[in-house]
């Protein structure tokens, strides 16, 4: 997570060059994810990843050229969801969405389902 200096904050995918650690020039993927749904943190009827909201969960998996994230509320606040989403490993271009609670909030906290008896 990174915030510029208008206060936007942003999640990226970088492409590093693994024998000196710099970064692969033009490798940077805003990660953006929306998909339909007229429920809990939609914007004009989807509901969106706000880079603000979210931390990224386990580490990277990179299987058959995809590269595989997933996504957890940050401070569990307001609503949120919890998203995995792959990434062309060639390309950096996202090749697959999962949202695991588009029509509700709360799908990323473990705790939470625990409080409620979930």
């Amino acid at each position: 997570m990174s915030k510029d200096a208008s206060g936007k904050y942003h999640q990226r995918l970088h492409a590093l060059d693994v024998t000196t650690g710099a970064e692969i020039s033009g490798s940077a993927t805003e990660i953006t994810a929306n998909v339909s749904r007229h429920r809990d943190n939609t914007q004009n009827g989807d509901v969106v990843f706000d880079p603000s909201q979210y931390a990224e969960r386990a580490a990277l998996l990179l299987l058959n050229g995809n590269i595989y994230t997933g996504w957890t509320s940050h401070c569990d606040l307001g609503v949120y969801t919890g998203w995995v989403m792959a990434y062309s490993e060639s390309t950096l271009q996202q090749t697959q969405l999962l949202n695991l609670t588009p029509n509700g909030h709360e799908g990323s906290d473990l705790d939470e389902r625990r409080r409620n008896g979930s």
